[in-house]
């Protein structure tokens, strides 16, 4: 039987590559485990938080509009319309369902069950009447 003699040196070589390795494969398992930003697809659903609050009562119509552009968003039996404008709309309450009229108070849309004022755009605010909103 041969007896060798590894020296000391080595192991220990051997043993800071071994560690070294070992280190650099967690880091590299640990950073593979991170979620990163991806696309949305068609069929994501981008659910927006939505804050009714009461700004005016016994008015059958209030004038709104926004700094910028702003969508109309209008729901009538299940289906929706979207329209975008940059002045102000009424919007108004004729048999118990909406009316939506340009500022030249030609209809936009009407018989709709629900109407959403969006504005787009960063910093852009709410206006009813001359008041604005966030």
């Amino acid at each position: 039987m041969v007896n060798r003699h590894i020296p000391v040196r080595r192991i220990l070589r051997m043993m800071a590559q071994v560690v070294f390795g070992f280190a650099v494969l967690t880091l590299v398992w640990a950073c593979a485990g991170i979620p990163g930003v991806r696309e949305e697809t068609i069929t994501s659903v981008i659910r927006v938080p939505f804050v009714r609050v009461l700004l005016s009562e016994n008015s059958n119509s209030a004038k709104l509009g926004a700094d910028g552009t702003f969508a109309i968003e209008c729901l009538s039996h299940g289906t929706q319309q979207v329209y975008y404008s940059g002045r102000s709309v009424t919007v108004g309450l004729e048999g118990g369902r909406l009316t939506v009229d340009n500022n030249r108070e030609e209809e936009i849309a009407s018989g709709m069950d629900e109407v959403n004022i969006i504005p787009r755009g960063n910093d852009n605010r709410l206006r009813l009447g001359d008041k604005r909103y966030r």
